[in-house]
């Protein structure tokens, strides 16, 4: 027995560094030390809190625009009094060949499944698991919900899910509604025609970011989920971009535009402002059309984008 333990420990232990070595690290963030940039090996069984919790998988946090995201992310978490749990693989996600770290997400999302299921052992629910994640990353913890069966993860959130590399129809292979007891995905930038500007401007040249195939079981796709109010990416601004060294700013405006309306519902309390509501539709065309303004006598046809934790957090509205 005391031999098996002392197995079981060092192979913990090897998980534990190889994780480290290979996704750089897991920050974790509480309502209580909400400023504290803390490694999640040594401070989870100090610091840890009580409760829900919500992984952040996006951007590596040591690029710039990612270190943003993250906090904007984490701070709309922590007002819910969430821990939060920010995923850095900066190392995997690298690599100079953009298939190279479309394939790592396997792995890392295997790992990452590994602190979740520490977290689980330590007597937290994981009903009350969110996994969050951007681009790839929204793959990731979709191949990390795939380890959970019974039960399942409690919750997955797909900010415009990388497309190239997840086109195919297998729900192994990238993230799937199987994944969580509920998936929800928000498409930003998910193809190749925008739906407003004059004919110069439709053509989206950067476009394919983002997967346009329904992942979830609700996919929310603001403004039709291709190209976004005030990121112009169309054939003459990619053209002016690409001599100016900016191509990735236009691409990267409809992508990132994901991480910011579903924490937007923070700005938008007051009753008289605009809400983000989402209606049930067969189309975008039909949408454009006036055709899908009716929420349903029992208003279950209209949703509010996420994430909008007052209302999905009470499983009355899940359906």
């Amino acid at each position: 027995e005391h031999l098996t333990q002392s197995a079981n420990n060092n192979l913990r232990n090897s998980c534990e560094q190889f994780l480290l070595s290979f996704v750089s690290q897991l920050i974790l963030i509480t309502h209580l030390e909400p400023t504290d940039v803390l490694n999640v090996i040594p401070a989870m069984n100090l610091l840890f809190v009580a409760g829900r919790v919500a992984f952040w998988v996006g951007y590596p946090v040591h690029r710039g625009v990612g270190f943003t995201l993250s906090h904007n992310m984490k701070d709309y978490f922590l007002d819910y009094d969430y821990n939060v749990v920010v995923l850095d693989w900066e190392t995997p996600a690298s690599d100079s060949n953009y298939f190279n770290a479309a394939f790592n997400c396997q792995i890392v999302g295997a790992m990452l499944s590994y602190f979740v299921r520490t977290l689980v052992s330590m007597g937290v629910n994981v009903a009350n698991i969110h996994l969050v994640g951007h681009s790839l990353g929204a793959h990731i913890v979709g191949f990390c919900g795939k380890n959970f069966t019974n039960p399942k993860i409690g919750r997955i959130s797909g900010l415009d899910p990388a497309g190239p590399g997840f086109w195919r129809n297998d729900s192994r292979t990238r993230l799937a509604p199987t994944d969580a007891s509920l998936v929800v995905v928000t498409h930003t930038s998910g193809g190749l025609i925008k739906w407003d500007g004059s004919l110069a401007d439709v053509l989206q040249m950067s476009g394919y970011v983002g997967n346009v195939e329904p992942l979830g079981h609700y996919d929310f796709r603001p403004n039709g989920g291709t190209g976004q109010p005030g990121c112009n990416r169309s054939v003459t601004t990619f053209i002016t971009n690409r001599f100016k060294g900016k191509a990735n700013e236009s691409r990267n405006c409809n992508h990132n535009r994901a991480t910011v309306l579903p924490i937007a519902d923070r700005g938008l309390k007051e009753v008289d402002s605009c809400q983000l509501i989402a209606y049930e539709c067969d189309s975008y065309d039909n949408f454009y059309s006036g055709k899908c303004g009716d929420c349903g006598t029992d208003g279950h046809r209209c949703r509010p984008l996420e994430f909008n934790l007052e209302y999905w957090l009470n499983d009355d509205n899940i359906i």
